[in-house]
């Protein structure tokens, strides 16, 4: 053990002038430059040499740096002492360093790895972007990273929920309440669970997650086929080195409103090398909306097993449940929410849709040597969907009262309802049988070397994922172009709806069998040229295969294609808190819902759509690292979609209707993020984007709004907490959200209704009869405040849209929006054993 002595200013910005050299003197160097003492086991940084660092900076952004890549983190003694250790496979080198009774608090600072956990709003490190730990600093494209703390503030329960905190990210269509779906930068985003594809489409609750980074902009480089926005990637809880007992329990101002949380994590052995972790959730909510009460409950173990001192394996599972009815939201109509929030168009008895995930995951991590590591992980997903709903599909454009002929139906065919234009709205009933499976498997290799005077931060991996979906959905008719939807409709009026008059039968099969398998390999290099440039360089190259089975029709599409996706990154650093950047990426559409296309005249596959990103940007660090701020500047486009060519668009023959695949969208602007700690404690997470997303080529006219994209977005996030005097144990902050207006949706083709009275058409093209409607633009105000009478226990106490205005979050389907809850009062507590 090497006991270097040191008197600590720690904050203090001083100058360095350290040479690249083995990290043992480097670290000797920086304890008589800094005036730190530091302890460490010798076997910790043998073999291991560290770059120049030369300039001025606060002692943690220093060691931050002289540790980057070394696979080594610390924590700080109440004396100022600062201790050495391996922060992914402490095994034995851990137990050792525990026994000079200094503290190792894990989340004790903003620096660590992208597995940390940290206190306050913001890590300095992610691994999304690079699929290694990385300092966001050194890192050329726009990140995000989501703290326990924050998820906590902003009470985000559900993924989505983040939206409100990350620039640029906001909700799409989320399918009756049934799955995450993020949009960023008019583009969606996949999810990843621990930095691999989840693969299956779900509902994700924060209960177990540990922190969320997102990646903006498409990375076919790293992860292959994707949806171009961006990649979420949620990090999960893992077993501690302590042990740890927490119970939470809150309640909310609606009827029987509860949701409870445990996290429970033990040691197995004396040292800590074998422990466990259970999470555990349960919620029963009665919403404020009509006919829809939620239950859920999920269950999540996990053991790590530190093999070695090199060497660990972590064993993750979970199994969930949400039973909710199937609800669409609220019609848009001329801008604005047609009803109240609460007012729920589909029917009393739909009963729930059961929603059920299975999931597991191993990883295994192994420090080959002091530089190299690699990381191999396997996992399985598995979700079903099971039940009925109904979609609200549009507003009548026509009326008719009962007893009017409808020749449409036959010689002597008469309406036995009444349709009021603008106010009957026509749904149609859906029978949901889903499931999905997905197993996925990746391996991680990456380390430094030294060459030419250059350290070359290398990964390479690689990944194979086979996914399966089988849907058989049955359906009522929405086909308002012949007499199947009218002979047996599913009317009902809004401004007087009465329930229990739908009798559309769900009779109409939509069986579809779907199987995608990915292989995808990567390699990357993030050359630190000088302490001030730094460039990235990578490659990937993805082979997948895609089969698409209509059960109906017998149709079947096969679709065997590869993609080569480049990336490139430049970092300049002028001084060694500010960084500039440059980044170029391109990525692909290769999962079964985008590549599903066939042309109708040739009966071609058509290739999916491409993606391609160039963006700038800066990011600043003040206060020894504790406040960040990120600006970014992009541009990006999807090219090679498919639509209906309006210029052979006739409604007079709709079968001469022809399919184009040259569609283009675009998306650009300008987004910025303040975090972190502006003292010890007040905290701070500011968020803006604009965002100009619009069809340049398609259908619709050049110039229309992409779906769900507002064009300004901002996210205010704060808190204060009270650490002495009669006010210690006290804190509070609160929240403000704005979103601009957004468009409800983007059609590629015409829908075509016929008023079965007198034959009079109407077509939705977004250009005619009916078009586009926007989601209103809102604010929501939350205040919050949480006080620690005593070391185990804390009381919290919320409030949400503290004005009470009625606003909705996202497009839901075709005319729906999801509508935001009411004002909401919740409170409760949380014990710690």
């Amino acid at each position: 053990m090497v006991t270097v002595p040191a008197v600590a200013q720690e904050q203090e910005v001083r100058s360095y002038a350290i040479a690249a050299q083995p990290l043992s003197s480097a670290l000797l160097d920086f304890a008589e430059q800094s005036g730190l003492e530091i302890l460490f086991d010798a076997r910790l940084s043998a073999d291991q040499t560290v770059g120049a660092l030369v300039g001025d900076y606060s002692a943690e952004q220093a060691l931050a740096l002289l540790l980057a890549g070394t696979g080594l983190g610390y924590s700080r003694a109440d004396s100022g002492a600062i201790t050495l250790f391996p922060t992914a496979a402490p095994g034995e080198v851990q137990e050792r360093t525990l026994q000079l009774d200094t503290l190792r608090v894990e989340g004790s600072t903003f620096y660590g790895t992208s597995f940390d956990p940290v206190e306050g709003f913001r890590s300095a490190n992610a691994s999304t972007a690079t699929r290694s730990d990385a300092p966001l600093l050194d890192t050329p494209a726009s990140v995000s990273v989501v703290t326990r703390d924050v998820l906590e503030a902003a009470d985000a329960q559900l993924l989505d929920d983040i939206a409100d905190v990350v620039p640029g990210l906001t909700r799409g269509n989320d399918f009756g309440g049934t799955r995450d779906r993020l949009i960023s930068r008019g583009f969606g985003a996949d999810v990843l669970i621990n930095g691999s594809r989840r693969g299956v489409i779900g509902i994700t609750d924060t209960y177990r997650v540990q922190r969320v980074e997102t990646l903006r902009g498409p990375a076919g480089a790293l992860y292959g086929s994707g949806s171009g926005g961006g990649q979420v990637n949620v990090v999960t809880k893992r077993p501690l080195y302590e042990p740890l007992a927490e119970a939470r329990l809150s309640g909310a101002n609606q009827d029987g409103s509860f949701r409870g949380t445990i996290d429970v994590s033990q040691p197995l052995t004396e040292d800590g090398a074998v422990a466990a972790r259970l999470n555990a959730v349960g919620e029963y909510e009665d919403s404020f909306r009509d006919f829809v009460t939620r239950d859920y409950y999920a269950v999540a173990p996990s053991l790590r097993w530190d093999i070695t001192s090199n060497s660990s394996l972590l064993v993750e599972g979970e199994i969930a449940e949400r039973n909710m009815p199937f609800d669409r939201g609220i019609p848009i109509v001329n801008g604005d929410l047609i009803t109240s929030v609460d007012a729920n168009f589909s029917e009393p008895d739909a009963g729930d849709n059961e929603n059920a995930a299975q999931s597991a995951q191993v990883t295994f991590r192994n420090f080959l040597s002091d530089s190299w590591t690699v990381t191999g992980r396997v996992g399985f997903n598995r979700q079903t969907l099971k039940g009925e709903g109904l979609d609200n599909r549009v507003l009548a454009p026509f009326s008719f009262n009962e007893g009017t002929p409808l020749p449409l139906l036959g010689p002597g065919a008469v309406a036995t309802y009444s349709v009021t234009e603008g106010d009957t709205l026509f749904r149609n009933r859906t029978i949901r049988d889903q499931e999905r499976r997905a197993f996925t498997g990746d391996a991680v290799l990456d380390g430094t070397v030294g060459f030419a005077g250059m350290q070359h931060n290398l990964t390479f991996s690689t990944e194979f994922r086979r996914s399966r979906q089988e849907n058989r959905d049955l359906r009522s008719s929405f086909n308002f172009t012949n007499a199947s939807y009218y002979e047996n409709p599913c009317n009902i009026d809004i401004s007087n709806p009465v329930f229990g008059d739908c009798d559309a039968e769900a009779n109409i099969p939509t069986f579809r069998d779907d199987t995608g398998q990915y292989f995808n390999v990567s390699a990357q290099n993030r050359i630190e040229i000088s302490p001030q440039w730094q460039f990235l360089l990578g490659l990937g190259y993805t082979a997948f295969r895609i089969e698409s089975d209509n059960l109906v029709t017998d149709q079947k599409i096969i679709i065997d294609d590869d993609s080569m996706e480049p990336q490139f990154g430049l970092v300049y650093k002028p001084i060694p808190q500010l960084s500039l950047y440059g980044t170029f990426r391109e990525g692909f559409a290769g999962e079964p819902e985008s590549v599903r296309r066939v042309d109708p005249v040739t009966n071609e596959i058509l290739p999916p759509s491409e993606f391609r990103l160039f963006e700038l940007g800066a990011k600043q660090e003040w206060f020894g690292g504790r406040f960040a701020a990120t600006v970014s500047l992009f541009h990006q486009k999807e090219t090679g979609l498919q639509y209906l060519d309006p210029d052979t668009f006739d409604i007079t023959d709709l079968s001469a209707a022809r399919s184009r695949d040259d569609g283009e969208n675009r998306s650009r602007g300008v987004e910025l993020e303040l975090s972190g700690g502006l003292t010890d404690q007040w905290d701070l997470l500011f968020t803006y984007a604009f965002t100009d997303a619009e069809i340049r080529k398609g259908f619709e006219e050049a110039g229309s709004d992409l779906q769900g994209t507002p064009r300004h977005q901002i996210g205010l996030l704060t808190r204060y907490r009270f650490e002495q005097g009669l006010l210690d144990g006290l804190s509070f902050g609160g929240s403000w959200t704005f979103e601009s207006e957004r468009r409800t949706r983007n059609l590629r083709q015409p829908e075509v209704i016929v008023n079965p009275a007198n034959g009079d058409i109407f077509v939705i093209d977004d250009a005619g009869d009916f078009a586009s409607e926007t989601v209103p633009s809102y604010h929501r105000f939350d205040l919050f405040a949480n006080y620690q009478p005593i070391e185990n226990l804390e009381l919290f106490f919320r409030v949400e849209n503290l004005f009470d205005q009625d606003y909705a979050t996202s497009p839901n389907l075709i005319l729906d929006a999801k509508p935001g809850a009411p004002r909401t009062i919740s409170g409760g507590l949380t014990l710690r054993f």
